[in-house]
């Protein structure tokens, strides 16, 4: 028996110290393993931060840019109510010429209408007002001078026939107006007769 104890007793040490070995060899795996994942963690920590602080950046961002936008929407609205004000001016200013230049010019055409009908009164003496006819458009009067005095007897021929048109201030001839006035001068002018009743009858004659 003797014999064999000393085997057993290096069997037991054998043991022993691979039961050392193996919880050594366990260990230092372990506090590998702990130490890798004390840097993932870290890691992990780390990169959180970052993205803390990104969005820290970001939020900061969008708040500079809320803040950008309501001060244009401030810009707006104060341009918009500047604009309402100046266009309130303008229609206001618009509207006082306007009146002005209509009161104006009412003014005026009321004076040239005057003037327009008692022209025949106040042209000239050597013409008679019972002589004028008016006419208004495209010219005012018609006058056939001496006319009222063959009427009555006192004379037997029209002195002239005048195409009369009154103007005052700095107003012109129109178109119309100058363009008769040149075929008056170029003799472009005939009496003319216009028989409705004869025309009538003609027609009548000539179906028969």
């Amino acid at each position: 028996m003797e014999h064999l104890l000393i085997p057993l007793l290096f069997l037991c040490c054998l043991a022993l110290i691979g039961m050392l070995i193996w919880s050594w060899v366990s260990r230092a795996v372990a506090a590998a393993t702990i130490h890798e994942n004390e840097d993932t963690i870290t890691g992990l920590h780390e990169t959180a931060g970052e993205r803390l602080e990104d969005l820290r950046i970001l939020d900061t961002q969008v708040l500079a840019l809320q803040a950008r936008e309501a001060e244009h929407k401030k810009e707006l609205l104060e341009v918009g109510r500047r604009a309402d004000t100046h266009m309130a001016e303008w229609k206001t200013t618009e509207e006082l010429r306007i009146r002005a230049d209509a009161k104006k010019r009412s003014k005026a055409i009321t004076h040239g209408l005057t003037q327009e009908h008692f022209a025949p009164f106040w042209i000239t003496p050597e013409l008679d007002p019972r002589d004028f006819r008016f006419v208004g458009d495209p010219i005012d009067y018609l006058v056939c001078v001496g006319s009222s005095a063959v009427s009555k007897g006192q004379q037997d021929e029209i002195a002239e026939v005048l195409l009369m048109d009154v103007k005052t201030g700095n107003a012109k001839l129109s178109k119309v107006q100058r363009r008769i006035r040149d075929a008056v001068k170029a003799g472009r002018v005939r009496f003319v007769v216009y028989n409705p009743d004869k025309e009538k009858e003609q027609e009548q004659n000539k179906e028969e």
